[in-house]
């Protein structure tokens, strides 16, 4: 028995068949990656802003929180009745000496009787008014 084998003859790389890219597909496929890439660092950017603003308000809420419990332990602390003064001061006598809250260049303020400087409570406020407001057996402050 006689075996024969065929042997086909490759195309010839120049005829229309012929694997491989021509310039015009590469520059297609660069094309096409770079409006890929330049929306995938559209997306990232806009990520990128949304998180620092996320991480942003996040502190604006803690420093709040933080000046509101301040604001409540000296009320507490406080043995008469708070007092406001002209200026919008808010002053709060407590046994340890007075405590004034202000509002001064955009930021809410509190100076203790010892204390040699006024510490900023509250930054970046755009205005403030310190307002009683009368409950039935309390009175409240706003």
């Amino acid at each position: 028995m006689k075996l024969h084998f065929q042997c086909r003859m490759a195309k010839d790389r120049n005829s229309a068949g012929a694997a491989g890219f021509s310039l015009m597909e590469c520059l297609a496929y660069i094309a096409v990656f770079f409006v890929v890439l330049s929306v995938a660092f559209a997306a990232y950017y806009r990520m990128d802003e949304q998180s620092r603003a996320l991480t942003s308000n996040s502190a604006d809420i803690v420093r709040a929180t933080q000046a509101g419990e301040r604001w409540r332990a000296d009320v507490r602390a406080a043995t008469n009745a708070i007092q406001l003064q002209e200026n919008q001061e808010l002053r709060l006598t407590t046994r340890n000496g007075d405590v004034s809250y202000f509002f001064r260049d955009g930021a809410i303020w509190r100076k203790g009787t010892n204390e040699r400087l006024s510490v900023m409570v509250l930054p970046q406020v755009k205005s403030s008014a310190m307002q009683l407001e009368a409950r039935a057996q309390v009175s409240a402050w706003r």
